[in-house]
């Protein structure tokens, strides 16, 4: 079974979409599983790290090359890490590990990427980005570069923590995109973008969904 999400993407630019995914198992492999026309799968390309999980795919920092974002780990005991891998050029798969920061302790949570500030950059948001903080918002500052722009600890009681897919969107109507992680005890945190590169916590509450913690939007 696939370990983190499998993506869908047509990165090598050939016409041809690939599944992206790596496996259970203790596997060191990236998959890319591109559709050859008609109907033939194979597997065209790896690319191995420690333990990854793939959480999504863009071009983050605007250089016109795929950046996938992975949560992977070094040393022991084991340090996660968020790390980005980029295609070399615009014909190739993201295999290339072009960045990366460590965040914490090996736990297996949700990178989610989305523009909320509507700068047109990207913002890679990871959850328990310790030790900043229980979430951490992440933006490019340049060709292959990131900085850590933003973190909180948005439950003060300390009895949760954002633990799962944060959902995005303009949710009050007012032109400003909110984000809602999530927490295993039924926690959820709504924050809203105030500005470039600047976040705040407008509501908060507890919903009776003790095995049902995943945020999603979907269209109206």
């Amino acid at each position: 079974g696939s370990a983190g999400r499998i993506l869908i993407s047509d990165t090598d630019r050939d016409g041809n979409y690939e599944f992206i995914f790596t496996t259970y198992g203790g596997s060191f492999t990236i998959y890319f599983y591109e559709l050859h026309l008609p109907d033939i799968w194979e597997i065209d390309s790896c690319s191995y790290f420690w333990g990854p999980l793939v959480w999504d795919i863009a071009d983050f920092d605007l250089d016109g090359l795929y950046d996938l974002v992975i949560q992977t780990a070094v040393d022991t005991p084991p340090k996660t890490l968020i790390s980005i891998a980029e295609s070399p050029d615009s014909f190739s798969y993201p295999t290339q590990e072009v960045w990366r920061d460590t965040v914490g302790p090996p736990l297996v949570l949700p990178i989610c990427v989305y523009d909320i500030d509507q700068d047109g950059i990207p913002e890679i948001v990871k959850n328990i980005a310790s030790p900043y903080g229980d979430i951490g918002i992440y933006e490019s500052v340049g060709d292959n570069q990131y900085d850590l722009i933003f973190t909180d600890d948005p439950d003060t009681s300390g009895n949760d923590a954002p633990a799962a897919t944060i959902a995005f969107g303009d949710f009050d109507g007012d032109s400003k995109i909110e984000f809602i992680p999530s927490g295993g005890n039924e926690w959820y945190w709504i924050y809203e973008c105030i500005g470039d590169n600047n976040y705040e916590k407008v509501d908060e509450g507890q919903l009776p969904t003790s095995n049902i913690r995943d945020c999603f939007t979907v269209p109206d």
